[in-house]
Protein backbone atom coordinates (compact mmCIF):
# COMPACT_ATOMS: atom_id res chain seq x y z
CA UNK A 1 0.00 0.00 0.00
CA UNK A 2 2.84 2.35 0.82
CA UNK A 3 4.21 1.87 -2.70
CA UNK A 4 0.98 3.25 -4.20
CA UNK A 5 1.27 6.37 -2.05
CA UNK A 6 4.95 6.60 -2.99
CA UNK A 7 4.37 6.62 -6.77
CA UNK A 8 3.02 10.22 -7.04
CA UNK A 9 5.91 11.50 -4.92
CA UNK A 10 8.34 9.60 -7.14
CA UNK A 11 6.86 11.17 -10.29
CA UNK A 12 6.97 14.62 -8.65
CA UNK A 13 10.65 14.07 -7.78
CA UNK A 14 11.43 13.11 -11.40
CA UNK A 15 9.62 16.20 -12.71
CA UNK A 16 11.42 18.53 -10.29
CA UNK A 17 14.85 17.09 -11.04
CA UNK A 18 14.35 17.24 -14.81
CA UNK A 19 13.10 20.83 -14.52
CA UNK A 20 16.16 21.81 -12.51
CA UNK A 21 18.58 19.97 -14.78
CA UNK A 22 17.15 21.10 -18.14
CA UNK A 23 14.47 23.73 -17.63
CA UNK A 24 16.45 26.18 -15.50
CA UNK A 25 19.53 26.31 -17.84
CA UNK A 26 17.29 26.65 -20.91
CA UNK A 27 15.43 29.57 -19.34
CA UNK A 28 18.69 31.29 -18.38
CA UNK A 29 20.12 30.68 -21.85
CA UNK A 30 17.22 32.64 -23.37
CA UNK A 31 17.90 35.63 -21.13
CA UNK A 32 21.52 36.17 -22.22
CA UNK A 33 22.13 39.66 -23.55
CA UNK A 34 23.78 40.37 -26.93
CA UNK A 35 26.97 41.40 -25.10
CA UNK A 36 27.04 38.05 -23.32
CA UNK A 37 26.53 36.27 -26.64
CA UNK A 38 29.37 38.28 -28.11
CA UNK A 39 31.60 37.45 -25.13
CA UNK A 40 31.29 33.74 -25.96
CA UNK A 41 33.05 34.45 -29.26
CA UNK A 42 35.35 37.18 -28.00
CA UNK A 43 38.54 35.01 -28.22
CA UNK A 44 38.15 35.12 -32.01
CA UNK A 45 36.14 38.32 -32.61
CA UNK A 46 37.70 40.48 -29.90
CA UNK A 47 35.88 43.23 -27.98
CA UNK A 48 32.68 44.48 -29.60
CA UNK A 49 33.35 47.76 -31.49
CA UNK A 50 29.92 48.97 -30.33
CA UNK A 51 26.95 47.60 -28.42
CA UNK A 52 25.58 44.86 -30.69
CA UNK A 53 22.03 43.75 -31.22
CA UNK A 54 21.56 40.01 -31.56
CA UNK A 55 18.87 37.87 -33.12
CA UNK A 56 19.18 34.26 -31.98
CA UNK A 57 17.61 32.28 -34.84
CA UNK A 58 18.09 28.89 -33.19
CA UNK A 59 20.78 26.95 -31.34
CA UNK A 60 24.18 28.42 -32.37
CA UNK A 61 22.75 30.30 -35.35
CA UNK A 62 22.59 34.04 -34.89
CA UNK A 63 22.89 37.51 -36.44
CA UNK A 64 24.75 40.42 -34.85
CA UNK A 65 24.10 43.94 -36.08
CA UNK A 66 26.34 46.78 -34.87
CA UNK A 67 28.33 49.81 -35.94
CA UNK A 68 31.96 49.17 -36.84
CA UNK A 69 34.78 50.76 -38.77
CA UNK A 70 35.99 49.68 -42.19
CA UNK A 71 39.26 48.62 -40.53
CA UNK A 72 37.42 46.25 -38.18
CA UNK A 73 35.56 44.65 -41.08
CA UNK A 74 38.76 44.23 -43.09
CA UNK A 75 40.75 42.74 -40.19
CA UNK A 76 37.92 40.37 -39.21
CA UNK A 77 37.40 39.25 -42.79
CA UNK A 78 41.13 38.61 -43.14
CA UNK A 79 41.32 36.65 -39.88
CA UNK A 80 38.41 34.43 -40.91
CA UNK A 81 39.82 33.94 -44.43
CA UNK A 82 36.84 35.75 -45.98
CA UNK A 83 36.83 37.33 -49.41
CA UNK A 84 34.35 39.61 -51.23
CA UNK A 85 31.42 37.48 -52.30
CA UNK A 86 27.81 37.48 -53.43
CA UNK A 87 25.37 36.31 -50.73
CA UNK A 88 23.38 33.15 -51.33
CA UNK A 89 19.56 33.41 -51.53
CA UNK A 90 19.34 32.20 -47.93
CA UNK A 91 21.84 34.82 -46.76
CA UNK A 92 20.09 37.54 -48.79
CA UNK A 93 16.83 36.71 -47.01
CA UNK A 94 18.57 36.99 -43.64
CA UNK A 95 20.07 40.35 -44.64
CA UNK A 96 16.70 41.73 -45.69
CA UNK A 97 15.10 40.59 -42.44
CA UNK A 98 17.89 41.95 -40.22
CA UNK A 99 18.49 45.24 -42.05
CA UNK A 100 15.38 45.96 -44.09
CA UNK A 101 15.70 48.66 -46.72
CA UNK A 102 19.46 49.10 -46.37
CA UNK A 103 21.73 48.80 -49.39
CA UNK A 104 24.82 46.61 -49.22
CA UNK A 105 28.23 48.11 -49.73
CA UNK A 106 30.40 45.03 -49.19
CA UNK A 107 29.79 41.36 -48.40
CA UNK A 108 32.43 38.86 -47.24
CA UNK A 109 32.15 35.07 -46.97
CA UNK A 110 34.74 32.41 -46.00
CA UNK A 111 36.76 30.93 -48.81
CA UNK A 112 37.08 27.51 -47.12
CA UNK A 113 35.78 25.51 -44.11
CA UNK A 114 36.66 27.13 -40.80
CA UNK A 115 37.26 25.78 -37.31
CA UNK A 116 37.65 27.99 -34.23
CA UNK A 117 39.66 26.20 -31.54
CA UNK A 118 40.38 27.25 -27.97
CA UNK A 119 44.17 27.12 -27.85
CA UNK A 120 45.52 23.65 -28.57
CA UNK A 121 42.45 21.87 -27.23
CA UNK A 122 39.85 20.12 -29.31
CA UNK A 123 36.99 22.27 -28.01
CA UNK A 124 35.60 25.10 -30.07
CA UNK A 125 33.24 25.59 -32.99
CA UNK A 126 33.02 24.60 -36.61
CA UNK A 127 31.61 27.41 -38.77
CA UNK A 128 28.90 25.99 -41.01
CA UNK A 129 27.95 29.33 -42.55
CA UNK A 130 29.22 32.89 -42.10
CA UNK A 131 28.70 36.31 -43.61
CA UNK A 132 30.05 39.79 -42.90
CA UNK A 133 28.08 42.57 -44.58
CA UNK A 134 28.57 46.35 -44.59
CA UNK A 135 25.72 48.65 -45.57
CA UNK A 136 25.82 52.15 -47.04
CA UNK A 137 24.12 53.40 -43.83
CA UNK A 138 27.15 52.44 -41.71
CA UNK A 139 25.73 49.23 -40.20
CA UNK A 140 27.60 45.92 -40.06
CA UNK A 141 25.92 42.54 -40.02
CA UNK A 142 27.70 39.41 -38.79
CA UNK A 143 25.89 36.14 -39.40
CA UNK A 144 27.29 32.84 -38.11
CA UNK A 145 26.05 29.27 -37.90
CA UNK A 146 28.17 27.10 -35.59
CA UNK A 147 28.37 23.50 -34.43
CA UNK A 148 30.13 22.03 -31.40
CA UNK A 149 32.88 19.40 -31.36
CA UNK A 150 34.41 20.75 -34.55
CA UNK A 151 36.24 18.57 -37.03
CA UNK A 152 39.62 19.75 -38.25
CA UNK A 153 39.15 21.82 -41.35
CA UNK A 154 41.45 23.31 -43.94
CA UNK A 155 41.66 26.52 -41.88
CA UNK A 156 41.96 26.63 -38.09
CA UNK A 157 41.55 29.94 -36.26
CA UNK A 158 43.11 30.08 -32.78
CA UNK A 159 42.13 32.73 -30.19
CA UNK A 160 43.38 36.19 -31.18
CA UNK A 161 42.13 38.07 -28.12
CA UNK A 162 41.67 37.64 -24.40
CA UNK A 163 38.44 35.88 -23.52
CA UNK A 164 35.95 38.38 -22.09
CA UNK A 165 34.00 37.05 -19.12
CA UNK A 166 30.90 39.14 -18.41
CA UNK A 167 29.66 39.39 -14.84
CA UNK A 168 27.21 36.52 -14.24
CA UNK A 169 23.63 37.51 -13.53
CA UNK A 170 21.71 36.27 -10.50
CA UNK A 171 19.81 33.84 -12.76
CA UNK A 172 23.09 32.44 -14.10
CA UNK A 173 24.45 31.95 -10.58
CA UNK A 174 21.26 30.14 -9.56
CA UNK A 175 21.43 27.92 -12.65
CA UNK A 176 25.10 27.20 -11.98
CA UNK A 177 24.15 25.80 -8.56
CA UNK A 178 20.79 24.18 -9.31
CA UNK A 179 21.59 22.37 -12.55
CA UNK A 180 24.66 20.36 -11.36
CA UNK A 181 22.89 19.46 -8.11
CA UNK A 182 19.87 18.19 -10.04
CA UNK A 183 22.06 16.17 -12.39
CA UNK A 184 23.90 14.60 -9.43
CA UNK A 185 20.55 13.85 -7.79
CA UNK A 186 19.27 12.22 -11.00
CA UNK A 187 22.33 9.98 -11.09
CA UNK A 188 22.52 9.27 -7.35
CA UNK A 189 18.89 9.20 -6.15
CA UNK A 190 16.70 8.11 -9.08
CA UNK A 191 18.24 4.61 -9.57
CA UNK A 192 17.65 3.47 -5.95
CA UNK A 193 14.37 5.41 -5.80
CA UNK A 194 13.18 3.45 -8.83
CA UNK A 195 13.97 0.16 -7.07
CA UNK A 196 11.33 1.00 -4.45
CA UNK A 197 8.62 0.78 -7.13
CA UNK A 198 9.15 -2.97 -7.53
CA UNK A 199 7.18 -5.20 -5.14
CA UNK A 200 9.97 -7.78 -5.07
CA UNK A 201 12.43 -5.25 -3.63
CA UNK A 202 12.31 -5.39 0.19
CA UNK A 203 15.96 -5.27 1.36
CA UNK A 204 15.42 -8.97 1.95
CA UNK A 205 18.90 -10.22 1.05
CA UNK A 206 22.47 -9.11 0.42
CA UNK A 207 21.90 -8.72 -3.33
CA UNK A 208 19.08 -6.22 -2.82
CA UNK A 209 21.07 -4.28 -0.24
CA UNK A 210 24.01 -4.09 -2.66
CA UNK A 211 21.64 -2.87 -5.37
CA UNK A 212 20.41 -0.12 -3.02
CA UNK A 213 23.88 1.08 -2.10
CA UNK A 214 25.50 0.51 -5.49
CA UNK A 215 22.97 1.82 -8.04
CA UNK A 216 23.52 5.51 -7.28
CA UNK A 217 27.36 5.48 -7.14
CA UNK A 218 27.38 3.25 -10.23
CA UNK A 219 25.32 5.80 -12.18
CA UNK A 220 27.62 8.62 -11.12
CA UNK A 221 30.74 6.61 -11.98
CA UNK A 222 29.52 5.54 -15.45
CA UNK A 223 28.38 9.04 -16.41
CA UNK A 224 31.54 10.65 -15.03
CA UNK A 225 33.74 8.15 -16.85
CA UNK A 226 31.90 8.81 -20.12
CA UNK A 227 32.37 12.58 -19.77
CA UNK A 228 36.03 12.08 -18.81
CA UNK A 229 36.74 9.96 -21.90
CA UNK A 230 34.91 12.42 -24.16
CA UNK A 231 37.14 15.26 -22.88
CA UNK A 232 40.39 13.29 -22.81
CA UNK A 233 43.25 14.31 -22.68
CA UNK A 234 42.41 17.90 -21.64
CA UNK A 235 42.79 19.27 -18.12
CA UNK A 236 39.02 19.26 -17.75
CA UNK A 237 39.05 15.47 -18.12
CA UNK A 238 41.23 15.11 -15.02
CA UNK A 239 38.98 17.52 -13.10
CA UNK A 240 35.91 15.53 -14.13
CA UNK A 241 37.53 12.25 -13.08
CA UNK A 242 38.49 13.64 -9.65
CA UNK A 243 34.99 15.07 -9.09
CA UNK A 244 33.47 11.72 -10.08
CA UNK A 245 35.60 9.77 -7.61
CA UNK A 246 34.91 12.27 -4.83
CA UNK A 247 31.14 12.03 -5.48
CA UNK A 248 30.96 8.27 -4.88
CA UNK A 249 31.42 8.41 -1.09
CA UNK A 250 28.75 11.12 -0.52
CA UNK A 251 26.36 9.04 -2.65
CA UNK A 252 26.97 6.00 -0.41
CA UNK A 253 26.37 8.08 2.72
CA UNK A 254 23.17 9.47 1.19
CA UNK A 255 21.91 5.94 0.51
CA UNK A 256 22.65 5.00 4.11
CA UNK A 257 20.68 8.03 5.35
CA UNK A 258 17.72 7.23 3.08
CA UNK A 259 17.64 3.53 3.84
CA UNK A 260 15.15 3.81 6.77
CA UNK A 261 12.74 5.72 4.52
CA UNK A 262 13.21 3.13 1.77
CA UNK A 263 12.48 0.26 4.17
CA UNK A 264 9.34 2.02 5.34
CA UNK A 265 8.11 2.46 1.77
CA UNK A 266 8.82 -1.21 1.06
CA UNK A 267 7.10 -2.29 4.26
CA UNK A 268 10.28 -4.13 5.24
Amino acid sequence: MMRLHYLPWYLLLVALLLTGAWGVPLHVDKTLSPMQRWAELSPWLGPAPSVPACRWLNFQRFIFTLETSAEWIDSTAEAFACSPSTPTPKQSELLNRALPGQELLRVFCPEKPLTMLRGNSESGYAIQDMLIAETTQGKTLLYMQLSDAPPHSSYVLLPRFRHLHPTPTRAENIALIVSPLCWLSILAILPPATLLLFRSFRFANLRQRLMWYGSGPFGIFVFGLWVTLSMWPSTGAWVCLIVTLLSVLPALLLMAALRPLGKRICGA
